[in-house]
C-alpha cells in the first residue's frame, strides 16, 4: 500500500492498481487476492461461505433491531454501536442448537446474550444512574421502579444540563416478515436540582406483536431555554441498555 504522491489526487481503477481515500489520505494498492468466484465455488472454502451465510443471518436482524428501537439509539449511540450489535447478534446464530454450521437461525438462538449490551460503549448506565433499578417482569408488562434519590448523589448529568428524563422501550421483530414495531413510556422532565421522587415505568407488552422482543432502560439530558427544552448536544452522557430479552413460542 502506497500513498499518491502527485500534485492531482483521485480514486477508482487503473488496471491492477486501485486508487482510494482513508483517513490519511489518498493511497493506492495493488489489485489481489482471491475471487469472488472461486470463494463461491471452491470446496476449500466451504467453512467461509457458511460464515458468510451466518453473518448475513445476523446482519438482517441487526437491522431490524436497530429499528424497532430506533428512538434509543438516536438519544444515545456511539460509532460503534453497529459492530457491538453485529459481533452480539452472530453469537445469537452460533448458539441456535437446531440447525447445521452454515444454516443456523438467529431465531433459533440465545436471545438473552444480547442482554447488558450498552448503546452508547462512553455512558455505561450503571455508572450514569448510580441507583439500584428494580425490574420487575410479568407476561403482560415491564416495569422498573427507583427509589426517591438526589441527582447530585446520584447522577452523572453534562455541564449545563437541567433535566432529565428516564424511559422504558420494548421493541419486537419478525425476521420473515421484515417487520418491527416499538412502544415507549418515560417519565416526566425531572430537575437536576431537586429530589427525585420515587418513580415507576409500566410498559405494556400487548402492542409489541412479534416473537422477538428486546426492552431498553435509558435516560437522556435536556437544557430548558425559555421555557423549551433542548437535547444536550453532549449525548455522550445519554446512556441506554438493553435489560430483557423474549422469545415468544407460539403454538
Amino acid at each position: 500500500m502506497g500513498q499518491q504522491a502527485s500534485f492531482v489526487s483521485f480514486t477508482g481503477n487503473i488496471g491492477k492498481l486501485t486508487f482510494y481515500k482513508n483517513k490519511d489520505g489518498f493511497m493506492v494498492r495493488e489489485k489481489g487476492g482471491v475471487t469472488k468466484e472461486r470463494i463461491m465455488n471452491d470446496p476449500k472454502y466451504a467453512r467461509t461461505r457458511e460464515n458468510m451465510r451466518e453473518f448475513a443471518e445476523a446482519a438482517s436482524a441487526v437491522k431490524l433491531l436497530k429499528n424497532s428501537i430506533r428512538p434509543a439509539i438516536i438519544s444515545s449511540t456511539d460509532s460503534r454501536l453497529h459492530r457491538r450489535l453485529q459481533h452480539a447478534m452472530v453469537k445469537v446464530v452460533k448458539s441456535d442448537p437446531v440447525h447445521t454450521r452454515g444454516e443456523r437461525k438467529v431465531t433459533e438462538g440465545n436471545w438473552d446474550l444480547l442482554k447488558g449490551l450498552q448503546l452508547n460503549a462512553g455512558a455505561n448506565l450503571t455508572s450514569v444512574l448510580k441507583k439500584h433499578v428494580v425490574i420487575t417482569n410479568t407476561g403482560e408488562t415491564l416495569a422498573i421502579s427507583l427509589p426517591a434519590f438526589h441527582p447530585a448523589s446520584y447522577l452523572m448529568a453534562p455541564s449545563g444540563t437541567t433535566n432529565y428524563r428516564i424511559y422504558l422501550m420494548g421493541g419486537a421483530i419478525d425476521l420473515e416478515l421484515a417487520d418491527f414495531n416499538l412502544e415507549k413510556v418515560e417519565s416526566e422532565m425531572l430537575s437536576v436540582r431537586a429530589s427525585s421522587p420515587e418513580l415507576t415505568l409500566e410498559l405494556n407488552k400487548a402492542p409489541l406483536e412479534f416473537n422477538h422482543r428486546v426492552f431498553v432502560l435509558g435516560i437522556e439530558f435536556f437544557q430548558t431555554v425559555n421555557g423549551e427544552e433542548f437535547p444536550m448536544n453532549d449525548s455522550g452522557y445519554n446512556a441506554g441498555t438493553i435489560i430483557l430479552t423474549e422469545k415468544i413460542v407460539t403454538p
